[in-house]
């Protein structure tokens, strides 16, 4: 089901009382900020708590430090909660011994503060964790030999982004949802932390600042369907779909995002091209 398209965001905004945005696609391409994206919501502001909600595979200090290096305005928002900052949660409750991470360096201090060692060899994890593809060129079938082999081991798969593609700057990258898609079909049990699952947003609640804020009067913006949209729905939120993200070029018309929702069994309250004012 879809709604009217919009022209911006203040068409709608004295419906709601807090927002919970995506931010690869939404507010920026990976290389630059989207300023209309940041001037609404820099305005909503005025009317209550902006939370970004990212699948990045990185804590959250992490991507605030992306955001400033590339120029996004930090009173655009008050709060962020990363895919990462959930995952991290996860490995302290867990107490994982040993675990095999498929990533880069860089995202290491997922693991900070956890009792978990990093190995080399399935044969050595009671665990694994996939932070994001080795490198930017890699697809699913670089690893597709060494997943169906942890599979076969029924190790727990923690998949840290259940993002399957994301588009930077005009190049489109495989993320960790393409690995647990492997997984998942070898027969192993992955464990999805990131939208559209219910932790990512219990923790994003928490991050409001109030705890009297219905649902319904929540807007979740995002540009994937399979996990922005997915995800507001489940939990009974506004959905605002921007169309000019990742599924750009898809939907020629109204007509053909009506029929692609009512084929996925998702509803979209709102939808425009990019997100403004």
């Amino acid at each position: 089901m879809l709604h009217a398209p919009i022209p911006g965001l203040s068409t709608v905004a004295d419906r709601y009382d807090a927002i919970l945005c995506d931010v690869w696609g939404v507010l920026h391409d990976g290389l630059a900020p989207y300023e209309g994206a940041v001037d609404a919501l820099r305005r909503f502001r005025a009317r209550g708590p902006v939370v970004l909600v990212t699948n990045a595979a990185r804590t959250s200090d992490s991507v605030a430090a992306q955001l400033a290096d590339i120029g996004v305005d930090p009173a655009t928002y008050d709060d962020i909660v990363s895919s990462g900052d959930v995952v991290r949660q996860h490995l302290l409750e867990e107490a994982y011994g040993a675990i095999l991470h498929i990533g880069p360096e860089r995202e290491h201090p997922v693991f900070h503060g956890t009792t978990a060692r990093l190995v080399d060899h399935v044969d050595e994890a009671d665990c694994v964790v996939v932070t994001a593809l080795k490198h930017w060129s890699h697809t699913p079938d670089h690893y597709r030999d060494a997943v169906e082999a942890m599979a076969a081991r029924q190790l727990p798969f923690v998949c840290a982004n259940p993002d399957v593609i994301v588009d930077n700057a005009g190049r489109r990258i495989f993320c960790p949802g393409s690995l647990a898609k492997i997984y998942d079909d070898a027969g192993g049990t992955t464990r999805h932390f990131g939208k559209p699952h219910a932790p990512i947003y219990r923790e994003a609640l928490s991050r409001l600042g109030r705890q009297d804020v219905e649902a319904a009067r929540i807007l979740a913006i995002g540009d994937a369907l399979a996990t922005d949209v997915t995800g507001a729905n489940r939990q009974g939120f506004g959905a605002y779909f921007v169309t000019g993200g990742i599924h750009a070029g898809e939907f020629g018309d109204d007509a053909a995002l009506t029929e692609r929702l009512s084929a996925e069994g998702l509803a979209v309250d709102h939808a425009s091209d990019r997100l403004v004012w």
